[in-house]
């Protein structure tokens, strides 16, 4: 039964002899790990990676990368995407303003997205078993039979293409195997946190195996709704797979999987920091206006700047602000909404927050050796899913709104890989479609004729559609026994169209010449690699590339009209990076210390930046070209053994973010910084690239001691990120602080069926702030935060077979 689970084609005997087996028994880590009985010898675990399409040392490969094993993630108390960006250096993931943490945009070196929309794709690639994933929405982490995470960063246009500028992010699951085993975990701990997961591997005959996981993740939220029962960022998500493998013959694997995850949460773990009360055009927001009529006409005060009603001091707590419930309702001006927002009563709950995601994945990898030397890949990935977010995003009370998300994407790829006398080689074709689609419903309370109603509104039903084709190789050929050279290219060509089916700025009343509208536009691109590593001894290596990738653009769909005037939808162009890389590969002391430094240099040209644009009298959402800039910084991954048993981790990260040149009048320009004059490039002080922090560092130690039959493990890991900003427009962006988090872990290994561990995060119940947006000049009225979640504590027992 063993002969069918032989290696997977493509990833056979490398230039230093590294088998698939080395990756079952050597899959990285998040700390390296020692030798693990006594009388070996001392040294770190080797890691192995499938970054360039092959199985190889890290050490090795000539790309920066970040892996994680499993067991490791585990061990690091990684349960959501919100745990893994802590151990990430130059890597930052944070919320979507405004809807917060249940939408995680992720960027790489400064380089990625601030925007879960429809009409925004990213610039950091999601893979799942090799199969892109366009959208981040919904908990992908969920899918926890993970053997391993890869993070790739700088541009990885050749063998990844299209948006991919930042990095990629691979996650690797579990494969079946010719063995019955089984596990189940179940953790209990802060804030009723409850976790339930399983997973089944059965050898169902020689040629077929099945591995199975169900899960189920549940916690309250930590962001109080005052006077009421209610909270916010609580997790009650859902998670069922299901993998199959098939081997015909001896030639022949054939890998499919079929996985749903289901996510629901009460809304986003949001805080009102601030309150304002005029535009920054110096006319009085509306929101304010009803909610000082209401206040009015119940003898209370109106409000003032940063009014202690609505904000709240200790930063986890929210004030139960809504009068959308408690106002008279006017249907006429509520158009089809209703029908739409769940609830039987339309008025009912409005401001109310909850998020419902849905995701159903499918993929299948089929791989044929046809020869010693030459092997076929085949790769089909399916993603459908819905994502509906309801609620008041400046949190005043005043305005409610509803976004309904339909994600629809297929890809297929096939890949052709050889190897003969030291070239090694891959070549492929790429398709990939989708058919996102964006309806939004705003309702604010107004006042008409001395009284406060519900409501005015802005209705938007979006409809896009992306084709995107590309060829691909990449070959790296061995000089010399120390040298060799890789070089690779891609050609991509994306063709999309938009329709827009109905629009209106504060009536549910077609405007003149709203609807429809549409457009379409394509683009191209050549990305490329050319990469010299030369090998000076068995652990000491370097490299030097210089790469390209570019992000795909787009259309903007956020399109309001005044009077008669008829909308239009305006397109931005690709963005594209140049990345200049070189970096040391090495172990010291019989491989006791591994120390792997990188230096990049990368020039961002056409960046795309998002802008919150109220000029029109409504919330636009708009992308624009943005400029060009220079990024520069560097990364360093340590890890030593000092005693058996006993192993100490370092990553640090540093980003410089320097303008080149910005268009008159950009987004970038903080007005404050050029008073009284045009925003142009030679007079004004730019904001810097949001989700980038200048510094990003991780500390970590593990120690095992043998007790009994088994072993007791004790893990501590410290992460710190420096101050950043959460979106690039200066119009409503925050500076979110720099904060640092600590995480502990001990778990006794009985040896034998079962494992007890007990675990804390954020242990020192450190406040920080994820996301944010500045409304208290629009028409939000606010300045609101997104916490992260404070100290938890938690016990989880595992019992296997």
């Amino acid at each position: 039964m063993a002969k069918m689970f032989r290696m997977q084609p493509g990833h056979g005997l490398t230039r230093h002899g590294i088998s698939a087996l080395a990756l079952v028994l050597a899959a990285g880590t998040v700390q390296a790990q020692t030798a693990p009985a006594t009388g070996q010898v001392l040294e770190l675990e080797e890691i192995v990676v499938t970054a360039e399409r092959r199985s190889e040392s890290l050490q090795d490969t000539p790309i920066s990368i970040l892996t994680f094993s499993g067991d490791a993630l585990e061990r690091a108390n990684v349960r959501s995407v919100d745990d893994l960006q802590n151990f990430l250096p130059n890597v930052s993931i944070g919320g979507s303003a405004p809807v917060g943490n249940s939408a995680p945009n992720f960027s790489i070196r400064g380089v990625g997205q601030t925007s879960g929309r429809a009409n925004n794709e990213k610039g950091v690639g999601l893979y799942v078993d090799d199969v892109y994933y366009p959208r981040s929405t919904g908990a992908i982490l969920n899918l926890l039979d993970v053997e391993r995470i890869e993070v790739l960063r700088g541009p990885q246009g050749t063998l990844f293409g299209r948006n991919t500028t930042g990095g990629a992010i691979r996650y690797i699951t579990r494969k079946p195997t010719d063995r019955l085993e089984g596990r189940i975990t179940g953790t209990y701990g802060s804030l009723d946190r409850t976790d339930i997961e399983g997973v089944l591997n059965v050898p169902v005959s020689e040629k077929v195996a099945f591995r199975g996981q169900a899960a189920w993740f549940k916690r309250d939220g930590y962001v109080d709704v005052i006077g009421t029962d209610r909270t916010r960022g609580n997790q009650d998500d859902y998670a069922v797979r299901g993998a199959l493998r098939v081997r015909p013959n001896d030639s022949i694997t054939v890998d499919l999987s079929a996985a749903y995850t289901e996510n629901r949460s009460n809304g986003s773990p949001t805080v009102i920091a601030g309150v304002g009360l005029r535009q920054a055009s110096g006319f009085p927001i509306a929101a304010v206006n009803a909610y000082n009529a209401y206040l009015a006409a119940r003898g209370q005060s109106a409000i003032v700047a940063d009014d202690p009603r609505f904000v709240t001091k200790d930063g986890y707590s929210v004030p139960d602000s809504c009068i959308m419930d408690d106002i008279a309702l006017n249907p006429a001006k509520f158009g089809d909404a209703p029908n739409l927002l769940p609830n039987s009563r339309p008025q009912a709950s409005l401001c109310d927050d909850a998020r419902r995601t849905k995701n159903t994945f499918l993929s299948a990898d089929i791989n044929a050796d046809l020869n010693d030397a030459l092997s076929l890949r085949s790769i089909t990935g399916y993603n459908k899913g819905t994502d509906i977010d309801q609620g008041d995003y400046g949190l005043f009370g005043a305005q409610t709104n509803y976004t309904l998300n339909e994600m629809n994407s297929i890809s297929q790829e096939l890949q052709l890989l050889g190897s003969h006398e030291g070239l090694e080689w891959v070549a492929g074709l790429y398709y990939f479609h989708e058919t996102p689609a964006e309806r939004r419903f705003l309702r604010e309370a107004v006042v008409n004729a001395g009284r406060v109603e519900c409501c005015n509104g802005f209705d938007a039903n979006v409809q896009l559609k992306t084709n995107s084709y590309s060829a691909f190789g990449q070959a790296s050929l061995d000089l010399t026994d120390k040298a060799r050279v890789t070089a690779g290219a891609r050609y991509s060509y994306d063709d999309k169209d938009v329709f827009i089916s109905k629009v209106g700025i504060f009536t549910p009343a077609l405007p003149a010449g709203g609807s429809p509208r549409t457009n379409a536009n394509n683009w191209d691109a050549i990305d490329y690699r050319l990469t010299l590593d030369y090998q000076w001894t068995d652990t000491l290596m370097t490299y030097a590339t210089y790469s390209k990738g570019f992000k795909s653009g787009g259309f903007n769909v956020d399109i309001v009209t005044l009077g008669t005037a008829a909308p239009t939808i305006t397109s931005f162009d690709p963005e594209t990076v140049k990345n200049l890389e070189a970096g040391v590969r090495s172990e010291w002391f019989d491989k006791r210390l591994r120390a792997n430094l990188t230096g990049f240099h990368m020039k961002y040209d056409n960046l795309v930046v998002q802008v919150a644009d109220f000029s029109r009298g409504a919330l636009q959402v708009l992308f624009l070209n943005a400029g060009k800039l220079e990024i520069d910084g560097f990364e360093g991954e340590f890890a030593v053994a000092p005693i058996e048993r006993l192993t100490l981790n370092a990553n640090v990260g540093y980003t410089r973010i320097k303008y080149v040149d910005l268009p008159t009048g950009s987004p970038l320009f903080d007005p404050a910084s050029c008073p009284g004059g045009a925003l142009t490039f030679d007079r004004c002080r730019a904001q810097p690239l949001a989700r980038s922090p200048e510094w990003t560092y991780t500390l970590g130690a593990q120690y095992t001691v043998p007790v009994g039959a088994g072993d007791v493990s004790m893990n501590a890991n410290y992460a710190y990120k420096s101050s950043q900003y959460s979106n690039n427009s200066t119009s409503n962006s925050v500076k979110l602080p720099a904060y640092g988090v600590a995480n502990v872990r001990i778990e006794y290994d009985s040896g034998a069926q079962w494992k007890v561990a007990a675990f804390g995060t954020n242990i020192f119940d450190k406040y920080y702030i994820t996301t944010g947006t500045n409304g208290r000049q629009n028409t939000l009225a606010t300045l609101t935060h997104s916490p992260g979640r404070p100290a938890e504590y938690g016990v989880s027992l595992t019992w296997s077979f």
